[in-house]
This record gives C-alpha cells, sequence and structure tokens, in this order.
C-alpha cells in the first residue's frame, strides 16, 4: 500500500514548503483535494495554487475534486509530468446526469493523459453509483470522512464500500481519503485499498519523516 501525502492541511498554511519537503520525504506520493465552496463549504486550492503544486511537486500527484464543476476545473488543471490521476465527486451528478460524468472520464484521459476516475463521499451508498460508472473508471477515491474538512475522525464503515467497489471492478485503484492516521492504518492495510491519503497526521507530526515511516 502506498501512503499519498495530502496537501489539504497546507493549504492556507505554507503550501509551497510543503510541496518542498514532500519531495524529500521518501516513498510517497501527493494528495491535491480542490473545493469549490458549492460542492463543499469550503474554499480550498485555487487554480493558481493548483499549477503551482503540479509545476513542483517531485511525487505523482493524484488530483480529487470536491466541486460541481468539473469540466472548469479540468480546464484549469493543465498536462504536467507530475499528474497521475484526477477523481471527482460523484455527488453532484447522482441526481441528473450520469452521462456527463462518462464524458468528463474520457476528457480527462483524452485532454490531460492520465487516469481517471469518481470520488464517492462517505455519506453516498456504493449501490447508488451506475455500475457501468465504476467499471469505466481507472481510479476511485473513497471518502473516509465527510468531504470538505480536515482533520475529521476516520469511519470505519468506509472500508465495506472497498469490497463492494473490487467486486464489481476488481483492477481499479482503490484511494482512501480522510482521518487515517497510525491508530487506524492496519485497518485500511487490510482492507486492501491501494494508496492511503493522509493529511494531519503527517502534517502535524514533529517528524513527519517518522510518521510516514510508522504508517507503512
Amino acid at each position: 500500500m502506498e501512503i499519498s501525502i495530502s496537501l489539504d492541511p497546507a493549504v492556507d498554511r505554507d503550501l509551497e514548503a510543503y510541496v518542498a519537503e514532500a519531495g524529500a520525504l521518501g516513498e510517497v506520493s501527493i494528495h491535491c483535494d480542490v473545493m469549490d465552496g458549492r460542492y463543499v463549504e469550503r474554499e480550498a486550492m485555487n487554480g493558481r495554487q493548483l499549477k503551482n503544486v503540479l509545476r513542483a511537486a517531485g511525487k505523482p500527484v493524484d488530483v480529487h475534486f470536491m466541486v460541481r464543476d468539473v469540466a472548469h476545473w479540468l480546464d484549469e488543471t493543465p498536462r504536467a509530468k507530475s499528474l497521475r490521476s484526477i477523481t471527482f465527486q460523484i455527488e453532484p451528478l447522482l441526481e441528473f446526469d450520469i452521462e456527463k460524468a462518462h464524458i468528463l472520464l474520457e476528457r480527462i484521459r483524452r485532454e490531460r493523459g492520465v487516469a481517471a476516475g469518481i470520488a464517492i463521499d462517505l455519506h453516498t451508498d456504493v449501490a447508488r453509483v451506475p455500475v457501468d460508472l465504476i467499471r469505466a473508471s481507472d481510479v476511485i477515491t473513497l471518502m473516509s470522512v465527510n468531504a470538505g474538512k480536515s482533520g475529521q475522525a476516520f469511519n470505519p464503515n468506509a472500508v465495506l464500500k472497498i469490497k463492494q467497489i473490487r467486486e464489481v471492478n476488481p483492477g481499479v485503484r482503490l484511494i482512501l481519503d480522510g482521518g487515517i492516521n497510525e491508530g487506524n492504518i492496519a485497518l485500511v492495510k487490510i482492507a486492501g485499498v491501494d494508496i492511503a491519503a493522509v493529511g494531519s497526521a503527517i502534517y502535524n507530526a514533529e517528524n513527519r519523516a517518522a510518521a510516514i515511516t510508522k504508517l507503512l
């Protein structure tokens, strides 16, 4: 299982320095949450910041859109050597435009040349998500907290979704995002995710390299 450093705790503090530090923190990747203040109340990671992260990152970057207008934010996201995948919250599209989700997946692959997929919020039942959309995803981000706020407690119910997803798309890359720390990492590993996106447990650690080692 891979550890991915979530930049969210640093967005309004020391983002540039944290991205630079992440480049020296061993075999990890970077998880970049973009929030628009519409799908979630908070705004985080504007277009300029996103471009700077992708330009400066020395690690693979997985971008996660917690937004209503995915097409707009895709336009804001440049092609970059560091960019590995883009996922977007499916909830704004579940009610009215599933076909648009398929179009967005193809746009991500075609225009940015990276893996594409959906993200599923903690409160969303996997059964609500069309099977063909799960199958069409190269990567899926599963939230283990409610989208939009850093520092929430991990909800173990999220791991139950992993088996459901794997039954539909066995080869999909799974990212678990939210509240992951040394106390629950064993459960996360047993659950079988590919990437654990970790925010506060690394950012707030006195020794960040040691914190990552404890999670591996």
